[in-house]
């Protein structure tokens, strides 16, 4: 969930010459500070632009929403930060109509920074994609900070060889706190810090609109693996791309895992490596749609693959 972290407590950690290192979260940066003899000032450390991993799927598309949301996350502290953000769209070529499809990312009297943790691919056709950024968005405002991740559902067309945003068709949802009616195996999926997911999912499990199945996969497979999940429900196409079937992401019987033991999906294709064999026991273990970098048990099996699936496993029941 969000958490605010204490001005006085960085900037005695700043004043010490301490600094954390950030390793195990790709993007995330300590706070810098300026000092003089007198004062010291929490300021938030720019961003490092996303560049895709080698392999990766449509990375033209991938590089062109990871920017747009870069754009939508980062901007300095204003009573309004639209105008801001909607010029720096305006410079990627982006439609600076994206501000008001994302006015939860846009914080009065906020400094941000967004930080792209991964772009997964939702969805592609020829001429149209969906792009899921997850985004670390890192807020001060008053001397806190406050840090949300979202998976936010990007849309593109392709115009040539390029790729062009053209809407946000999700946001990330809103915040959900858990109440006393979270089963125990929502509540363990929540606790378990093998799980790294944005806040969006957060919100759908806290919200009781994940199927206990998928809580109870994930509980599993975090006894053994640490998994980077991309989405859960909100932040995916409402349906199938490109289709009229409505996705088991939007019933809440998926999952979108893009890493596995720290090591990105993309990077770990290999037919005889380990993650391959874990797909294996999860097919094994009666998930009925698997989509993967492989097709693990031929034509009609749950066992899938396509270009959209080489970058994440899609794991999830069809009822």
């Amino acid at each position: 969930m969000s958490r605010w972290v204490a001005t006085a407590a960085v900037a005695a950690l700043a004043l010490a010459g301490c600094q954390s290192s950030g390793q195990g979260e790709p993007g995330r940066r300590s706070p810098s500070t300026a000092s003089s003899t007198t004062t010291a000032q929490v300021r938030l450390q720019p961003a490092v632009r996303y560049q895709p991993l080698p392999g990766e799927p449509e990375p033209g598309a991938k590089q062109a929403a990871a920017d747009a949301v870069q754009a939508l996350t980062s901007y300095e502290a204003s009573s309004d930060p639209a105008p801001a953000v909607g010029a720096a769209l305006g410079r990627l070529g982006a439609p600076i109509g994206l501000v008001d499809q994302t006015r939860p990312l846009l914080v009065a009297g906020a400094s941000s920074t967004g930080d792209i943790v991964y772009p997964q691919l939702g969805g592609l056709t020829s001429r149209s994609a969906s792009v899921m950024v997850i985004v670390r968005q890192r807020l001060l405002k008053g001397g806190t900070e406050r840090t949300v991740m979202r998976s936010i559902d990007v849309r593109l067309t392709r115009a040539g060889v390029n790729w062009a945003v053209t809407s946000i068709e999700s946001a990330g949802g809103d915040e959900v706190v858990p109440g006393p009616a979270t089963s125990a195996a929502a509540a363990a999926v929540l606790a378990d810090g093998n799980l790294e997911m944005a806040d969006s999912a957060r919100w759908d499990i806290a919200g009781g609109g994940i199927d206990e199945r998928i809580l109870t996969l994930l509980s599993k497979l975090g006894t053994d693996h640490r998994l980077g999940i991309t989405v859960l429900a909100t932040g995916h196409p409402h349906n199938v791309f490109a289709s009229e079937s409505v996705s088991n992401h939007t019933e809440g019987r998926a999952v979108d895992i893009w890493s596995v033991d720290g090591r990105a999906v993309v990077e770990q294709r290999e037919l005889a490596g380990p993650l391959a064999d874990l797909a294996r026991s999860l097919l094994a273990g009666g998930v009925t749609e698997l989509g993967g970098p492989w097709d693990l048990d031929g034509p009609g099996g749950a066992s899938f693959t396509n270009v959209v699936h080489q970058d994440h496993l899609h794991v999830g029941f069809d009822r």
